[in-house]
């Protein structure tokens, strides 16, 4: 689990959706078309014409539960077995050897 903070929710018809879109959706290589079918199939009386509510969000960096593979400090992509990436790991070794000088 993470936290987030969702970024201006927004209704648009479900055929509005771009590839970059249905990538940020979990989706990666399926086609809009392909998402249009999978999500109209799963939802009951859904068409592309249908006016979805679209909520974007973003992960809050330092948030107190983060998702694997993502930093909970600066909110980027880290080692699947980390829960910090390489830069703020950088960070935090200059910032011991500062203390130490």
């Amino acid at each position: 689990m993470a936290i987030i903070r969702v970024n201006e929710p927004s209704r648009e018809k479900l055929s509005a959706i771009t590839p970059e879109d249905v990538e940020a959706e979990g989706f990666p290589g399926m086609t809009p078309t392909q998402f249009i079918r999978m999500f109209c199939d799963s939802h009951e009386s859904c068409r592309p014409s249908t006016i979805i509510t679209r909520i974007p969000y973003a992960y809050v960096p330092g948030g107190r539960f983060t998702l694997p593979g993502f930093c909970r400090f600066c909110g980027d992509r880290a080692a699947a077995t980390s829960t910090k990436c390489s830069k703020c790991e950088f960070v935090d070794q200059f910032s011991e050897s500062l203390k130490h000088d």
